[in-house]
């Protein structure tokens, strides 16, 4: 019996069958495993008359089975089974005695239970007894067997599955470079079955071409170790050549030694020629591979440039974690450096796309979050965020738990440039450090008193335009060959009775918010066009007035009856108002975009797409509306001529334009090397301080009244300026 004892698998379970059934004189054998319910058996393996049945699953109910299942205990009935249990079972119906042996697993547990039965009385019961008990561990040992193969293999299906479900290419090789496993993705770019991959190296795989740079990636990482990221060039299985992102890591086997590498295949085609046309800074954190102070500080103002056309705010976030230099000491450096790396990821899985994460510099991160419309908004975020920083990491198979502190600033409430809002947002920060860490802090925080406030401006911009406290300024725009006016800018300001003249940031986005910029956007449009043609009428060139329309006014219905409504009352041409959308408002619905700027369009309204290069989106719709004219934000042009990528980028777009019978108007012009670097880029027409600032319709009439000259110099608010 020592010999069987040593056996395996179905052999094992055979020849235990044997002996019970030649030796014994019994004609069952039943090995099952106990449900969930502990009601039930279901059989692992079944003998009658020493033939291998079909498994089943059976009820315990009345049966010899159920007592030893309660009690955990041997069943013997060595005759009359009939008589003890007379509904006793659904496969033995004819068997005279029973000897049952329950099955406990490696933790003690009882697992199922072990039986045979004849169809006569038993002739040595205390033999088939002992036989029962000498094989039971055995026994039980193979069912221990059997449910870790289940569970490895159900594991292995499941993990195959989400291989599968992973949207790009993965990939495992062993030590010697040969396919040992791959995803349905891989699959489909190598354009071979699994079992036609698995097996093979790369140069059973790839065209000769790219199978040595391959090998040659693999074989440094084997040497060096850890994981290694690089892009290449790929042929797919159709035969397109594409730039696809290796990610690769050497994973190594239970005994520490190499096992192989698993990699992953990452399309970057599109963001490799994007990157052509496109400016793009690469100043990241080497550990973490977030943006630096650098690119963050870059992206603030670039964020900046965008928010003020079209009065919208963002927040800054600064965030420090608390006490982080004990966990330094207690894992060591290495380890507190893979805490950020994973502190890194979850702050990035937390937040949006369009969000912006930076690490400053030890354990010192900065967020930056668009469209923040009101402080509650970035509180209720801050808080989840706080939230999500807390939840444990895992080092070294010990849970380590980290929490946070967080300043906030808002722009433009908190500051209008990228130093000031950084400073503010630490200077908050520091705020919750002093409260005692692990919370957040928003600068200047008298939140009851910033609320009233903001109640009381929205209080009395209502009253604003009843009260006539908003005037329009205008900004000349110059025909950049001749450097004569061609055109104003309308640009709203509000005379606050106590607070002086304030310029739209300060009130635009609770016009916005509370939809009082509808009434405020008509008397805009309506004021605009009436002095247009007062100065008209008062011997001013026809110039072409620019009018900013809100989104909220793009999306309303009766936009195009309004504004022919007001051309008709107002008595100005409509080839002399210039309507200046967003490429963010025309992005929201194209369509709608089209169709509207069709209508208006037809009946001679200049159409401009107003801060273009900021909005993100695809040049495809300049091809399908009815523009103009572009004008380039003024963040393109500030940096001129110290930022080739600036210059790159305003000349692609000119030229660009011109191809598509589109002008090109420069804001920003602020220096006359920016002057002379546009004029020679072909650019149509300048707007900026370099020629004049905004003005009010008054001042605008005394500057044309004493223009007398034909002077191609810059426009100064003190001398002849405007040329007819």
């Amino acid at each position: 019996m020592m010999a069987v004892a040593a056996g395996s698998g179905d052999n094992f379970i055979r020849t235990l069958d044997e002996i019970f059934s030649n030796d014994l004189d019994m004609d069952f054998l039943v090995i099952g495993r106990l449900d969930n319910d502990g009601g039930h058996i279901r059989s692992t393996s079944l003998f009658i008359d020493h033939q291998p049945r079909e498994n089943l699953t059976y009820s315990v109910e009345g049966t010899p089975c159920e007592r030893m299942i309660k009690v955990g205990k041997p069943s013997i009935v060595p005759s009359s089974l009939k008589k003890h249990f007379p509904s006793h079972g659904v496969f033995y119906q004819d068997a005279e005695c029973y000897f049952g042996m329950p099955l406990f697993n490696s933790t003690g547990q009882l697992e199922g239970l072990m039986a045979v039965l004849g169809r006569r009385k038993a002739k040595n019961p205390e033999v088939i007894q002992a036989v029962l008990k000498f094989f039971a561990a055995r026994v039980a040992a193979e069912m221990d067997r059997r449910i870790l193969k289940e569970k490895l293999l159900a594991q292995r299906r499941r993990s195959q599955a989400i291989l599968d479900a992973v949207p790009f290419p993965i990939f495992f090789k062993n030590e010697k470079g040969v396919y040992t496993g791959c995803n349905t993705n891989f699959e489909r770019f190598i354009g071979l079955d699994r079992n036609k991959i698995i097996g093979q190296t790369v140069y059973g795989v790839s065209p000769e071409e790219f199978a040595a740079v391959y090998h040659e990636a693999d074989q440094a990482l084997f040497r060096q170790g850890g994981s290694q990221s690089y892009e290449t060039a790929v042929r797919y299985a159709d035969g397109t050549n594409r730039e696809v992102l290796f990610q690769k890591a050497v994973f190594k086997n239970p005994d520490g030694v190499t096992g192989g590498i698993v990699g992953t295949m990452i399309d970057i085609t599109a963001r490799k020629e994007a990157e052509k046309v496109a400016r793009y800074l690469s100043h990241f954190d080497p550990l973490t591979n977030l943006p630096n102070q650098v690119l963050f500080t870059d992206r603030i103002n670039m964020k900046i440039a965008a928010s003020h056309r079209v009065n919208k705010s963002f927040a800054l976030f600064c965030l420090d974690l608390d006490h982080f230099k004990k966990i330094n000491n207690a894992f060591g450096h290495p380890r507190g450096d893979q805490i950020l790396q994973m502190f890194a990821k979850r702050l990035t899985a937390f937040l949006h796309e369009n969000d912006t994460i930076s690490r400053m510099g030890g354990d010192s991160f900065n967020l930056l979050i668009p469209d923040i419309d009101q402080e509650s908004t970035a509180a209720q975020l801050a808080k989840r965020l706080l939230e999500v920083v807390s939840l444990p990491f895992t080092v070294d198979e010990q849970e380590v738990v980290i929490n946070a502190s967080l300043g906030i600033s808002i722009y433009p409430h908190d500051g209008a440039d990228a130093r000031t809002l950084l400073k503010n947002a630490d200077t908050a920060l520091q705020q919750a450090k002093e409260k005692g860490r692990n919370t957040l802090q928003f600068f200047a925080s008298e939140m009851n008193t910033r609320a009233e406030e903001r109640m009381l401006t929205e209080g009395q911009l209502r009253k604003a335009l009843a009260k006539n406290e908003f005037v329009l300024h205008y900004q000349p725009q110059v025909d950049a060959a001749t450097l004569k006016v061609i055109g104003i800018e309308a640009l709203v300001r509000w005379q606050h009775p106590t607070r002086g003249l304030l310029f739209p940031a300060n009130f635009i986005s609770l016009a916005e918010e509370t939809g009082l910029i509808i009434p405020l956007g008509e008397w805009v449009l309506r004021t605009a066009c009436l002095q247009g043609r007062k100065l008209q009428d008062e011997g001013a060139p026809a110039w072409r007035i620019g009018v900013n329309l809100s989104p909220r006014q793009f999306q309303k219905p009766e936009l195009y009856d309004s504004i022919r409504h007001i051309l008709s009352e107002t008595g100005l041409k409509p080839k002399h108002l210039s309507l200046e959308i967003t490429e963010s408002v025309i992005m929201k619905d194209v369509d709608h975009a089209i169709q509207t700027l069709a209508r208006l369009k037809k009946i001679g309204v200049h159409i401009s797409v107003d801060d273009f290069g900021t909005g993100y989106s695809s040049l495809s719709y300049l091809k399908h509306l009815p523009i103009d004219m572009l004008k380039i934000d003024r963040s393109f042009v500030m940096e001129i001529p110290d930022s080739p990528d600036d210059m790159a980028i305003v000349t692609a777009v000119i030229s660009m334009a011109h191809n598509l019978n589109i002008k090109v108007l420069a804001e920003g012009v602020q220096r006359d090397d920016q002057k002379t670097f546009l004029q020679a880029s072909r650019c149509d027409e300048l707007q900026g301080y370099f020629f004049s600032p905004p003005m009010d319709a008054e001042a605008l009439r005394q500057m044309n009244e004493g223009a007398g000259c034909d002077e191609a110099a810059p426009i100064e608010i003190t001398q002849c300026a405007f040329a007819r």
